[in-house]
């Protein structure tokens, strides 16, 4: 059975998201990611892989931080199957995701969906505050990812597969089986960055 997902990246800059949608689509990466510059509008990746209920044909949209593009973020939210909300070792992201990025989505996705929060950059040792309580009460679930190995890519479908098994809510996946595979053209066109150089590290 072929199955489709929509996925879309949220949080602030800086945090990896791009990273994250990078390696997703070369989960065989064992090194660092390119360098890019922050996201302009949102960019755009593709992926296959396989789960026990067949082979998932992803979109990964990574949607730009910063306060001057968050009016576009709805286009690329609508329609989503999962929403990865990153943020990393600063406790003003995991904030931010709490304040900001968490009622944005529920004010502007109205369909079942899964919901991942993603600390990335696990790398960097931080103990000035817990997820658990947070995630717990909103029901996400809640991985750790580090870019630095390449592992974050493998880590995050892995989850993603998980959710499709083990999803409470009614609806999130009753569609995923049955919808085709769009073309490029029938999603919002990103701005894209600056092409990557090759500084390695984690990045937006």
């Amino acid at each position: 059975m072929a199955l489709y997902l929509k996925v879309v990246l949220v949080g602030d800059s800086d945090v990896g998201k791009t990273s994250i949608g990078y390696l997703m689509s070369h989960p065989l990466t064992t090194g660092t990611v390119p360098y890019t510059e922050s996201t302009v509008g949102a960019s755009y990746f593709r992926t296959k892989f396989d789960s026990p209920g067949g082979r998932i044909s992803a979109d990964i949209w990574d949607t730009a931080g910063q306060e001057r593009y968050h009016s576009l973020v709805p286009l690329y939210l609508r329609n989503a199957n999962v929403v990865l909300y990153v943020y990393d070792h600063r406790p003003e992201t995991l904030v931010s995701i709490m304040d900001k990025w968490e009622p944005f989505v529920r004010a502007n996705l109205h369909r079942p969906h899964v919901s991942i929060l993603i600390r990335n950059k696990s790398d960097v040792d931080c103990r000035q505050y817990s997820d658990s309580d947070y995630a717990a009460s909103r029901g996400f679930r809640k991985i750790q990812t580090t870019c630095l190995n390449g592992s974050a890519g493998k880590t995050v479908i892995a989850e993603i597969v998980n959710s499709y098994y083990r999803s409470p809510s009614p609806g999130v996946w009753e569609e995923v089986a049955s919808a085709p595979i769009p073309h490029l053209s029938q999603e919002p066109i990103p701005q894209q960055s600056e092409a990557p150089t090759t500084q390695p590290g984690c990045f937006c």
